[in-house]
């Protein structure tokens, strides 16, 4: 058996201890929250370190993608450092690969993409969904302005974002995570930004913990793309009025899990580190992972 522990940056109401097979291989999948503690993620790294197969991080990246090029991000790569000998991954093999490909599955499932107004939350953290967006012909709305820094601006497509993020990179990278990102309580609360990019949008996608702390109360006819979700996240959704959910794969034991996790697992199955694209490719196929849609009444 393999053992995948994330270790995450939330609260610790979302850990989890779950046993599931994928692709054959029998793994046990932790979650570990550090409710926001950097100092309490490292140590928790430290101690996993030599005892797990693979560690994800969760909460944090350990370098942002701004097309082509990657920044590193200080503090989630200080976390990452607690490790000398076990793996740590933040989830951006299962972004730039997998994800790439979930638009194409939308549309080959009854939720139309091309010329669909898509209010991506976080193009930082999800570039190759991005990318995989409009390259489907969604016309693709980039939050991370309003999102992680609070600025009313939304970007019409990743070229205009990317000019912007360029200028921007070397301070955004030097940023505490809780000044970009929710963490510890601010998962579980609910503060709507600029309620219009929302009404605008047929489709939302990205971080879930980004999207509930900032839709609005209504979500009427929409459909949310994203990863980590609970069944009372899903139940949000529907009395929200959500028409419809994608999550990136199906739930396990109820819950579906992290892009961290996910690409933890990989590495874990594979049996060494890093991985290349091919190798992140034929472990999806491996495993048998496909989105799953549930839809709403």
């Amino acid at each position: 058996m393999k053992t995948v522990v994330s270790v995450s940056l939330g609260s610790t109401c979302g850990d989890f201890d779950i046993e599931a097979t994928l692709g054959g291989t029998r793994f046990r999948f932790r979650r570990l929250g550090a409710g926001g503690d950097l100092r309490q993620a490292r140590n928790l790294v430290e101690q996993l370190d030599g005892q797990v197969d693979a560690i994800g991080l969760g909460g944090a990246n350990l370098a942002y993608r701004v097309g082509a090029r990657l920044y590193p991000c200080r503090e989630g790569l200080s976390v990452a450092g607690g490790a000398r000998i076990t793996p740590v991954v933040d989830g951006s093999g299962f972004k730039d690969t997998y994800e790439r490909d979930v638009p194409g599955y939308l549309e080959r499932n009854g939720i139309p993409v091309a010329g669909e107004n898509v209010l991506l939350v976080s193009a930082l953290d999800r570039w190759g969904l991005g990318e995989g967006l409009e390259a489907a012909g969604a016309r693709v709305m980039v939050g991370d302005a309003l999102f992680a820094l609070g600025l009313p601006v939304i970007f019409p497509g990743l070229r205009w974002f990317e000019a912007a993020a360029r200028l921007s990179m070397w301070g955004l990278c030097r940023l505490p995570l809780n000044r970009l990102y929710p963490l510890g309580a601010d998962e579980e609360a609910n503060a709507p930004r600029l309620t219009r990019a929302w009404r605008l949008a047929s489709i939302v996608a990205g971080d879930f913990h980004f999207i509930k702390r900032y839709m609005p109360r209504s979500l009427k006819g929409k459909t949310i793309v994203t990863t980590s979700t609970r069944p009372e996240d899903r139940e949000l959704l529907r009395e929200r009025g959500v028409r419809a959910t994608c999550t990136m794969v199906p739930p396990l034991e109820g819950r579906t899990f992290g892009a961290n996790v996910l690409d933890a697992s990989a590495v874990a199955a594979k049996g060494r580190f890093p991985l290349e694209r091919e190798d992140y490719v034929l472990w999806w196929e491996q495993a048998g992972l496909r989105p799953h849609v549930e839809w709403y009444k």
